[in-house]
């Protein structure tokens, strides 16, 4: 459990441990044993990535195996030490390379295709979804938004904020002044004022915000 909590927050203080270690177990902890606690949780954490990290060469392999004429390029750090420590990764499957130079031109067959990407906790593009309709219009775009944040389960949000890169387009000038009005009101004669306009466009958006 600690190593967890540890590795989904590094920073965790002591204290919070302590306070951890007595709700979960019913425990009281020094924080000298919370200190030496996190010291070997990060360690454990640490001993486990760099054993993912030495996969890397296998999964290259792998990729080259079973994707002849693919490109996989590691590259690491030599240190003064002898050890390797890894630096960057590029990967091109050959399939996608064909797919680009061969088949990315017109055809019979039309349509949008449509792709979800979401934030990761480095701030990095983690790929969720992708969908193909007919026309790209505010009805495929709200469908395509919906059925991902039900299969995430998000529920009222947790903190996610969903947009999409069209969304300019489907809200109206209009609107989307009225909402950046709505979060920069500082009394309350005038946030109420503001959502009774919003209540009037959109009953789902007005619903939303509170």
């Amino acid at each position: 459990m600690l190593i967890l909590n540890i590795l989904e927050m590094p920073r965790f203080s002591y204290r919070k441990i302590a306070e951890v270690v007595r709700k979960n177990f019913g425990l009281k902890v020094s924080l000298g044993q919370c200190r030496n606690a996190k010291y070997y949780a990060l360690d454990e954490i640490s001993g486990s990535l760099v054993t993912d990290y030495e996969k890397l060469w296998s999964y290259g392999a792998e990729l080259l195996r079973a994707n002849l004429s693919s490109t996989v390029i590691i590259e690491t750090n030599h240190m003064y030490d002898a050890t390797h420590y890894f630096k960057r990764m590029y990967v091109f499957l050959k399939p996608v390379k064909d797919g680009w130079i061969e088949g990315c031109r017109r055809g019979i067959c039309r349509g949008e295709l449509l792709t979800g990407i979401g934030r990761d906790t480095n701030n990095q593009m983690y790929p969720l979804a992708w969908a193909v309709f007919p026309v790209e219009n505010k009805e495929t775009w709200e469908l395509f938004i919906d059925l991902p944040l039900q299969d995430i389960e998000m529920g009222d949000g947790m903190g996610l904020t969903t947009i999409s890169n069209q969304h300019k387009g489907f809200m109206g000038v209009k609107f989307r002044k009225l909402i950046c009005r709505t979060y920069k009101a500082t009394t309350d004669y005038t946030f109420h004022s503001y959502m009774r306009e919003i209540h009037a466009m959109s009953i789902d958006a007005y619903k939303h915000l509170i």
